[in-house]
């Protein structure tokens, strides 16, 4: 690496796949490098639902990202009960592919703001809805609360 002062380098406006951020590590006084990654951050998935199945697991069903766009389905009537193996921020917003998939609320694991009267968010296509993680570990057992943050109903 060339030495130059920051003034002095030339502007990347879009890095490429292979580059590297410099950092300098204050707490060891030395200078370390952090490689670029495209979309790291954001994730996009598919993902049909199974008959009886009522569990998405990040890494597994779906992707192990901070933010991650999931169309989901199912080819009959499925009820989404849990995600697993997320972390406390993670977000994840459903798309409805179909009408057959319910997202089933309950306090200890998804949260969603229908009244007592009507817990459950049965999705019609075009359906979206929007859950962060509070408290989600996955190196522990701790698989955390999802909280609605917002849904937009397909009219």
């Amino acid at each position: 690496m060339a030495s130059k002062k920051i003034s002095e380098l030339t502007e990347l406006l879009l890095p490429d796949a292979d580059d590297y951020y410099v950092m300098v590590d204050s707490s060891e006084s030395v200078t370390k490098k952090i490689k670029y990654s495209i979309g790291g951050g954001l994730g996009v998935s598919t993902h049909a639902m199974t008959t009886g199945q009522t569990v998405l697991t990040a890494g597994t069903d779906i992707k192990n990202t901070p933010i991650e766009v999931i169309f989901l389905g199912a080819a009959a009537a499925e009820t989404l009960e849990m995600i697993n193996g997320a972390t406390d921020g993670n977000i994840k917003v459903l798309v409805a592919t179909g009408n057959n998939v319910t997202v089933k609320r309950n306090d200890s694991y998804i949260k969603t703001k229908n009244p007592t009267a009507n817990p459950d968010f049965a999705m019609q296509t075009g359906d979206v809805l929007a859950l962060v993680n509070v408290d989600g570990n996955p190196s522990s057992s701790l698989n955390g609360t999802w909280l609605e943050l917002f849904r937009a109903l397909q009219v």
